[in-house]
This record gives structure tokens, sequence and C-alpha cells, in this order.
């Protein structure tokens, strides 16, 4: 039996009479805006309203026919459907594109409230010849203002309430898209946004709070209480949020060389040979990845020494080219890269839901700095060709290690360095992340909804707080979804409100303010110092290495008119190896640290109560 019906009568013994007739009158004077609480008071079970119709300037309210709904929902388009009979072709061709105003009028004898439930366009229509009806669509023009929203105004869209990181989420003014950067800002907001009646747009923060009204068991239809719950998918065990900051960490590493020649007597005898600057040089920018810190320093021999002989005398030892001789080094050799660091910055929010669906959020930024272009290493460290062509008295400003980019990581130390993300462009990646997992919880926990029917009752807008008390379910939640419905042959109109009753543990859904901490780089390197030695060859009572390959500093022979030359015994190449220490993997392949953080998320609750 239709709740409409003049046949409704009868008050059930021990409940309170719900309302159940609604009449429809001519419409009244919309200049009227008296909104009396006493025009809802639905005790005497009957409602009086009138609906107003504006097609462009024409008024088409009294050739309404069959039905109006007005349906509303936040983030979405606020929709109108009515009946109309046009009085000519020409009118009938103005409702393309046409903009629609409908207003609704609730009166009870001298008393009336008006209210504007839809602003919008005409955005189809079908005419029917048999019985001359057109039937009209109309929205709001919800998408058409953010397609035509440049960022800021898409900023104010918002009210504020999102979260923006350029390096996530960034406006391009060569290529804008209005759509695309709204919706990706929208999924930080927690909250919503709508166009009311008027035509305004609203955005508003999920919540709770005092309700607006609150509505006992005469108040709405019998029977149309109902509640709905979240599916399993909608309310996992827990959802899971990341931020991989992918960063440049700074390596460099310092290595002190040091060698000395054999005696110059032993140099007299015969055991080996001198070593010339020239090689060690070689040597040292031989070593790939490796470059001089500053100025070697090589010692260099007298032009000639007396040496004591065997039978008491002395003889002379002249040593030609002295100046290109070394006989001893000190330097210092360094090194330096990059290395790809994944920070891995994570969140969770618990939901204690059953499901084990993975619900996760993962985004990821970059340093854009040329970590390749500062490991270069300026042309002007090279010293070989200075010593080459030059005497080691001339005087050689050391240039290379000094005239390297900043930053200067420590000494056998790293620094991580993304000056692009650091600070502020970091905190509001991390940010924007969390609030990304903030929304997509509070929009999981706010299915759980209070559905029910009343008579007209078009005070309330999306986002309003209402309460419902029925016979078992009790409610207090935010409006999220109305459906106007008005028909004009029956008198029947009706408002069906859905509320938002969420799980939660405040008063508002909100991120609150945090920073993400310093991220400390604590790497040290201990290398194991290359010892440089001299090794003969060809000399009696010689024992081969274990690994030749092993050897470092001057390897070079026994002169062949020594006493102690043996050709029997192993030869080396004469040359002057340095074999620097090698850089652990760990310290040179990609690497990920996790980072876990601790956010207090904040999530608005409602009421929900049922008892049997």
């Amino acid at each position: 039996m239709s709740a409409f019906s003049s046949a409704f009568s009868p008050t059930f013994a021990g409940e309170a009479a719900p309302v159940a007739v609604v009449y429809h009158q001519p419409a009244f004077s919309l200049d009227t805006h008296v909104g009396q609480p006493t025009l809802f008071d639905t005790s005497p079970h009957y409602v009086c309203w009138s609906a107003s119709v504006m097609i462009g300037s024409v008024d088409v309210s009294d050739r309404l026919s069959g039905s109006l709904t007005i349906s509303a929902a936040e983030e979405s388009a606020r929709t109108a459907h009515f009946d109309v009979t046009p009085l000519s072709s020409a009118e009938l061709f103005s409702y393309d594109n046409a903009p629609v105003t409908i207003d609704i009028t609730v009166f009870r004898g001298t008393l009336s409230a008006t209210y504007r439930r839809f602003t919008g366009v005409v955005e189809g229509f079908d005419f029917s010849e048999s019985d001359m009806l057109c039937s009209i669509s109309c929205r709001d023009g919800y998408q058409e203002r953010i397609k035509a929203a440049g960022r800021d105004a898409i900023h104010s869209l918002l009210g504020g309430l999102h979260t923006v990181s350029d390096a996530l989420c960034a406006w391009s003014d060569s290529t804008p898209d209005p759509v695309g950067y709204f919706d990706a800002l929208l999924e930080t907001v927690p909250g919503s946004v709508f166009i009311n009646g008027a035509g305004f747009w609203k955005s508003f923060r999920w919540g709770g709070g005092a309700p607006r009204a609150v509505f006992g068991l005469s108040d709405f239809f019998d029977g149309s209480l109902a509640t709905s719950f979240p599916a399993r998918k909608d309310i996992p065990s827990s959802i899971k949020a990341s931020l991989t900051v992918r960063v440049n960490r700074l390596h460099a590493v310092e290595v002190p060389l040091s060698w000395k020649a054999i005696s110059y007597i032993d140099y007299a005898h015969g055991l080996g040979s001198w070593l010339g600057k020239a090689t060690v040089l070689a040597a040292l920018n031989g070593l790939s990845g490796w470059f001089i810190k500053g100025k070697p320093v090589m010692g260099t021999p007298e032009s000639g020494y007396v040496v004591p002989t065997s039978g008491g005398g002395v003889s002379a030892l002249l040593i030609g080219d002295a100046d290109k001789t070394c006989i001893s080094l000190s330097a210092t050799m360094y090194k330096r890269w990059y290395q790809e660091v994944d920070y891995k910055l994570s969140f969770e929010i618990a939901l204690g839901g059953l499901s084990d669906r993975d619900e996760s959020i993962s985004e990821a930024i970059q340093s854009t700095w040329d970590a390749a272009a500062w490991e270069e290493v300026p042309s002007s460290d090279n010293t070989v060709d200075l010593y080459v062509a030059n005497a080691p008295s001339a005087t050689v400003t050391p240039t290379g290690y000094e005239a390297l980019p900043e930053p200067w990581p420590p000494a056998n130390g790293a620094v991580d360095y993304y000056p692009d993300l650091a600070g502020a462009p970091l905190n509001s990646a991390a940010r924007y992340v969390a609030a990304r997992a903030l929304r997509l919880a509070a929009a999981g926990l706010r299915k759980r909804t209070v559905q029910f029917e009343r008579p007209i009752d078009p005070r309330w807008d999306i986002s309003d707080v209402l309460s419902i008390v029925g016979r078992k379910v009790s409610a207090t939640g935010q409006l999220t979804e109305f459906v106007d419905s008005l028909d004009f042959e029956s008198g029947e109109a009706t408002t069906s409100f859905i509320l938002a009753c969420p799980q939660g543990n405040a008063d508002t859904t909100a991120l609150p303010s945090f920073t993400v901490p310093s991220i400390i780089c604590d790497v040290a390197h201990a290398l194991n110092f290359p010892v440089l030695g001299n090794h003969l060859g060809s000399i009696m009572g010689m024992t081969p290495a274990t690994n030749e390959d092993t050897l470092q500093g001057f390897l070079c022979n026994v002169d062949p008119t020594a006493p102690q030359f043996d050709d029997t015994k192993p030869a080396f190449a004469p040359q002057f190896r340095i074999i620097m220490p090698s850089i652990y993997a760990v310290h040179r392949d990609p690497a990920t640290v996790d980072v876990p953080l601790t956010v207090n998320f904040q999530l608005a609750a409602g009421e929900l109560l049922i008892n049997f």
C-alpha cells in the first residue's frame, strides 16, 4: 500500500503514527522565505509543497507532468529529471543547453519556506508525440567547472583541504590537465566536494558533531530505515602506504701511500735498478677510479754517493738523471663515487578488518641532481705531464681535489645529497602519501550507512549531520546522498537520505602535522692500506712468492753482473705496482633503507546503535 494512500489512517497500538499523506497545492509565492520549524512538523501527518521550474527565462511550473526527481551526492554532479509540455517547437528547441533552476516551497497556513534545490543546464531532452511531453534531464556542471579551472582555481575548489606535492603531483602550464590534477589532489582530501542547489561549489571535511536535526518514529516512513555495512574489501586489516625516495649518496675515501727504496749501498752492489719518477706517476695515474690528492712527494737521490768496499776502501756511485729518479714516495689517493639509495618511508593505518587484501599505496620520487657530473674529475687534476716535462724543482700548484665541485663528503665517509628534495619537498611528498592513505581508510569506513525516507525536506544538503532514532536502529551521520521525488499526479513528495556513520577515533577526519625525521648517513669506510715494498727477482736464495700478483711496490731484477744474480730464479717484469683496496658492493650497489614512520591518523566517527 502506498505510503501516501488517502485510505491510510490507523495508528498502531504502542507506536507513533508515521507521516502518511502529502498534499500538492498550487504554487505558493516564491518570495516568501520563512523557515519556521513548524513547517516540517510531521505530527499533522501531511506536508504541503509546490515546485517552481525555470528553463531559461520561462516558468514552466504549471506545465509539469508526471514526476520530478533531484538527486545529489558528494563528488558527483547534481541531476534533475522532469517532464514538461512545450507550447511550441521554438520553445522545444530552446531547451537545448538552457539554464535550469528548480525551487521547492514547503508551506502550512501562512508560513512558507522556499529552497533552491537545483541550478544547472539541460543535458538532454526527448519529445514524445503521443502525449506531447518533453522529458528533460539536467546536470549542474560539476565536471565542466573542473575542466575549466586552472591550478589556483582547483586549489580553491578543494577548499584548502588537499595536500600539495609538486614532486608527486605537479601542474603543467605547457600541457595542463585540470581533471587529472583535480582528481590527484582530491585523493588527498579528508572530505569531499559538491555543488549545492544554488549552484555554489562547496568543500567540506568528513566529520560528525552535533546533529542539525533529530528524526523520531513519526518523522520518517515506516519501513524505510535500513543499514548498510562495508564489504570486506572496503575495510582490510590495514592500509599500508609508502614513499620511496631515491637519493644520491656521495662517497669519498682517501688512502695514504708510502714507499722507500732499498739502500744506495745495495744498489751499488747490483741488487736492483733505480726507479724513475715517471714510472711512479704512471702507476699512480693508472689506478682506475683513483686520483692523486694534491701533489705527491717523491724523494730524489744525490747525483753520486761514496760507497765503502769490502777491502776497506771506497768507491763512487754515480747516478745519471738523478732528478728523475725516485727513492721514496708519499702520496694520498682519493676516490669518490655516488650510490643510489632508496629510502622507503612507510605508513600504516590499522583498521582491524578481516580482509587480508593488499590495500597499499606506493609513490616514488627521485632526486634530479646530476650525480654523474659530480663524480667526474677536472682535467687539471692530472699531474703526469707536469712531472715528465718539468724538473721536480718546478713549482706545481695542486689543483685537482680542491677544484672538485661540492659537496665534499668526509674523508672515508659518505653523505646523502638531494638538494632538490630535502626539507619541504620531502615533507610535502610524505604528507601527500599519508593523506591518500587517510582518505582511502576514511572512504571505506564511510560505507557504513543508514538510509531513510521522509516527507519532502529540502532543508538539508550534502555534509549536514543528521540523527535518526528508530525502533531498533539509532544513528548519527553526515549526509552523503539524497534524492527528492515529487509526483504531480498523486501529490506524493519525499526525500530519501543516506547518512555515513563510520567507525572512527575522532570528531573529524584529519592528518596531524608531521615532519619526516632527519635521516642520518652513518657510513664509515675502513680500508686496508697498500703496503709498498721492494721485490727483487733473479737473486740467489730467492723464495718464489705464493702469489706473485699480490706483490706491491717496486718490482725489479738483480743486475746480471752482480754476484747475487741467478738466472734460474724467477724474474719480474720491472714495474711499480699498486693494488688499491676494493670497495664493498654494499657501498656501490643500489641500496634500500626502510624508514617506518608513526603518524596519528584521525578518522571521523559517526554513531550507530542496533538493539534487538
